[in-house]
């Protein structure tokens, strides 16, 4: 397929590890292969920059010299990741290499055992993972995927969408040892609303590599797997039907030691594109079970407000963390049926109205109405949130507004259309920086009899007015 526009800046830290001088622990042939191809994918598909992805590898393909690969070296670039993100960012850890497991009598965590990551020298435990999962920045999303043995489960409190790693048991500790104490912060799962672990195998199993013929290099069938589905749907497919695809495409491999793929992350973040803020359709089954559940795009508007959007603009293309905020709204079914009326240049008012627009039903969609002594009903024009904004703030504007004129471009719309009563509007925000008795150009109480016997003339109840207090933007 032709390489995907991706807006979102992708930065990685990406490890493939093949040589290990632990005793009893074997080299392998495809980890350093798999860290290329992985970031082939990002390069080529994603529009990820080389200069944004780190590479750890403990050989280079062409003279294949060794090089040490520490626990603290990859835990601290992944720090570096996050110190160096803007909001808006994806975040991603991709491993291939040694993975494993231990049992542990000091405390019960999610699925019983303490799962690591092996590097050259150090291993990176579960516990250390949920501690960086939860050091994603705001506004962020993190996804770790890891193509190694028994590394489902590997973020401790992330929730298991698909597999059977966790046993969803309590946390308890025992005592207060020294290096135990970090357990007692530990929160039940969905506590990490900006994780998402994409996993090769179950915590109790192995992940097989081969040799590929066609493409004349060892490899894991994970990695190879991963890559080939989000290319056969175009490298847009949801988190949870791309782990979907390569299990059943594993399972038709018929290998000798069943693998099954694995996803942790929220109800919401299932729906995600792979590497994305983006949503997939849902079905209408789906989303009433979202809606029902109350829950949000990766985390709330927390640290994530529509002023703060349009105001990063001027560094920043902010149209994928507007989109993340419209897809909040879209999903608790607020604002259908309202209607803005701009008059500040501000960015409160600015975004605000847009955001209204964007959240109402037809014929309301994208539409707006300035504040003026002449106010008309505009249709937003733009491709994209800079030009929208730039829209919004160039419309004529006054220090008065006719309402009457107001209600009327509505009732215009809704005998022209013929609308019924439930897809009329029913709110009308006057986002001004005038308080609304110095706004109105008329006596309020002639404009509202006129108003209602009007709407009352065409069927319609009156819209409610809301005028808040004047708007600064901070």
């Amino acid at each position: 397929p032709r390489p995907r526009r991706h807006g979102v800046p992708i930065n990685a830290v990406i490890v493939g590890l093949n040589y290990y001088s632990n005793d009893g622990v074997r080299s392998l042939q495809g980890a350093v292969n798999d860290a290329y191809k992985f970031r082939k994918g990002l390069l080529r598909y994603y529009q990820a920059k080389k200069r944004n992805i780190k590479l750890f590898v403990d050989a280079k393909l062409k003279n294949r010299k060794y090089r040490c690969v520490t626990c603290s070296d990859v835990v601290t670039a992944i720090m570096d990741m996050f110190r160096k993100a803007r909001r808006g960012d994806i975040l991603v850890y991709y491993f291939a290499g040694h993975g494993g497991s231990t049992s542990t009598k000091q405390y019960n965590n999610n699925s019983g055992n303490i799962e690591f990551l092996r590097t050259n020298k150090g291993d990176i435990r579960d516990g250390v993972m949920r501690q960086l999962s939860e050091s994603v920045p705001e506004g962020c999303l993190f996804y770790i995927v890891t193509d190694c043995c028994k590394c489902g489960g590997l973020v401790e409190g992330v929730h298991e969408q698909i597999g059977t790693s966790t046993k969803h048991s309590v946390i308890r500790v025992r005592g207060e040892e020294p290096r135990m104490r970090y357990l007692s912060s530990l929160r039940k799962t969905s506590d990490i609303p900006n994780a998402i672990h994409l996993s090769a195998c179950q915590n109790f199993q192995l992940s097989a590599e081969t040799f590929f013929e066609d493409q004349n290099q060892s490899g894991g069938l994970f990695t190879d797997s991963l890559l080939k589905v989000l290319k056969k749907n175009y490298f847009r497919v949801s988190n949870i039907d791309l782990t979907r695809k390569i299990r059943k495409r594993m399972r038709n491999m018929k290998l000798k030691e069943k693998q099954h793929a694995g996803l942790y992350c929220s109800d919401v973040q299932g729906e995600f594109n792979f590497l994305s803020f983006e949503w997939m359709g849902l079905s209408k089954r789906r989303k009433r079970k979202l809606e029902k559940m109350g829950q949000t795009a990766i985390g709330s508007l927390k640290g994530m407000l529509p002023h703060k959007v349009i105001q990063s603009l001027e560094r920043e293309d902010g149209t994928w963390q507007w989109d993340r905020i419209v897809d909040d709204f879209v999903v608790k079914g607020k604002m259908k049926n309202c209607l803005a009326v701009c008059g500040g240049t501000n960015d409160v008012s600015v975004a605000f109205g847009l955001l209204v627009s964007e959240l109402s039903d037809k014929p309301w969609k994208g539409k707006v109405i300035n504040f003026s002594a002449e106010p008309d009903l505009h249709v937003i024009e733009g491709d994209d949130l800079r030009s929208k904004t730039n829209f919004v703030k160039d419309m004529e504007r006054g220090v008065n507004i006719d309402f009457q004129r107001v209600f009327d471009c509505i009732l215009d719309v809704a005998i022209e259309e013929n609308l019924k009563e439930d897809r009329m509007i029913k709110r009308i925000f006057v986002l001004s920086d005038m308080e609304f008795d110095e706004a109105s150009a008329n006596s309020w109480e002639t404009d509202y009899q006129e108003i209602t016997r009007k709407y009352g003339e065409a069927g319609y109840a009156v819209p409610q007015l809301v005028c808040p207090p004047a708007l600064v933007s901070n």
